[in-house]
């Protein structure tokens, strides 16, 4: 978890079998030509976030609509659609793979819980690869590799897990199937003693061996890898199945008044729109919010309105809860890495941000 936001997550113990919903940030990065956006496209037309999927060198993707992404063909601006399901909502963050847009892809960081990091099968792990993964795990931002393209001529997973396992310093493992066969049970075993003592024994259950992956997940101990060929929905299935099993499941302790973080600025149709992730609290239209500027003068301005945003769609809403990505309207001077209703910390903490 991101050390600048683990004041405001209080855990709740969620009772076996109860239901709540969760709000998930998952940031996707690549390289540039790992296929990063064709798999996010994939990823929501599975889903059914996406009626037709798009592809940035047909100039038809859902989350690049700017005139110069179009005209380059390539990811230059960080945004987001939106997975729904009956307990979870999955916020997409499609993220710049080419180096002259880095610090777009960064400003991204702030609002990530998880990051998936493609590799090509065929080049493995390259300097980019490394700069991201070491920029996620400075900001304690669990990892998820997915080796893509295995389509292609001259693919090597093995080989590109190794180079992963060197990367990475601590324990990885290829998850290929949606359920865990025998085999896997025993190779998970292998990585934790207490485990294979109940392997050992024959009373090692499946519901052990999830705690410690999902644990071992959350703390940055476990890198799970997926594999696939996202142009033809290959692997996608056992991903985005296993995402959803190691993904938190627990309830955040509302802090007394609602926080957010800015991590986006954007003029749309004559509105100001002003992108943060909520760290607590709710927001409602119609609330002041207080914020400190760049000169450090203290502002309280009046929320006017709350959007949803799903790539270009946009829909008003009332209220913005715990983990939600939304638009503001009405916040005149706030700016990207300002925090919403804490000025002390944006006191503290602009200098070395902006």
């Amino acid at each position: 978890m991101n050390p600048s936001r683990a004041f405001y997550y209080g855990k709740i113990k969620v009772e076996e079998g109860e239901v709540i919903e969760m709000n998930h940030t998952i940031g996707v990065f690549a390289h540039v030509d790992t296929g990063k956006t064709t798999f996010v496209e994939q990823w929501l037309y599975n889903s059914g976030s996406l009626k037709q999927k798009g592809r940035v060198d047909h100039k038809n993707s859902f989350l690049d609509q700017h005139r110069i992404e179009k005209a380059r063909g390539i990811t230059i601006f960080s945004d987001y659609g939106v997975i729904e399901t009956a307990t979870d909502r999955l916020y997409i963050m499609d993220t710049p793979g080419h180096v002259d847009f880095q610090m777009e892809m960064e400003r991204a960081l702030s609002v990530i819980d998880v990051g998936v990091l493609l590799v090509s099968a065929k080049e493995g792990v390259v300097s980019h690869t490394r700069t991201v993964y070491h920029l996620l795990k400075d900001r304690n931002i669990p990892v998820i590799f997915f080796i893509n393209k295995t389509d292609l001529l001259g693919a090597d997973v093995k080989k590109v897990t190794s180079m992963i396992d060197q990367l990475t310093g601590t324990d990885s493992y290829l998850f290929e199937t949606s359920d865990l066969k025998a085999t896997d049970i025993e190779a998970l075993a292998l990585l934790a003693e207490s485990l294979m003592d109940a392997y050992l024994s024959d009373t090692l259950k499946e519901k052990d061996i999830m705690t410690f992956i999902t644990e071992r997940f959350k703390e940055s101990a476990l890198v799970p890898v997926f594999k696939g060929a996202t142009l033809h929905n290959e692997g996608l299935d056992v991903f985005d199945h296993w995402l959803r099993r190691l993904l938190p499941r627990e309830k955040h302790v509302e802090h007394h008044q609602p926080v957010a973080d800015v991590f986006k600025v954007r003029y749309e149709n004559g509105e100001r729109l002003v992108f943060v992730k909520v760290l607590a609290g709710e927001f409602n239209v119609r609330d002041e919010v207080t914020y400190k500027t760049f000169t450090g003068e203290l502002m309280t301005e009046k929320i006017t309105a709350i959007k949803q945003m799903n790539g270009p769609k946009q829909t008003s809403i009332q209220s913005a809860t715990t983990g939600m990505l939304v638009a503001l309207v009405g916040l005149s001077t706030v700016q990207v890495f300002d925090r919403l209703n804490d000025p002390d910390y944006q006191a503290c903490q602009s200098s070395n941000q902006r």
